[in-house]
């Protein structure tokens, strides 16, 4: 479970509001304090993102070729990008936010 880097108290992240569109940090509700996931999950996220659009190109490949050439390749991809989005969910790290 993820615990604040500040007072260390439980976080679920999907039950904290966000911030703003453009703002990738979050305030603790038990301390006020805010922070961000480590640079090597948000490294991860964007390899993650990738897989998604490969995943997305295939299937697109597949709707409009209208053949079943890449069917098993676009599933690999989906069960590919399952298994990292599961193991990924494993490995957040949360950690204060610098003050600027």
């Amino acid at each position: 479970m993820l615990s604040c880097p500040h007072c260390h108290c439980h976080i679920i992240l999907r039950d904290l509001p966000h911030q703003g569109f453009w703002r990738s940090d979050r305030r603790c509700p038990n301390c006020g304090e805010h922070f961000r996931v480590d640079a090597k999950t948000r490294h991860l996220q964007a390899w993650f993102i990738g897989v998604a659009l490969v995943s997305l190109l295939l299937t697109v490949l597949l709707y409009f070729r209208g053949g079943t050439d890449c069917l098993l390749v676009t599933l690999i991809s989906y069960l590919l990008l399952a298994g990292l989005i599961g193991w990924g969910n494993r490995k957040v790290y949360l950690v204060p936010l610098k003050k600027e």
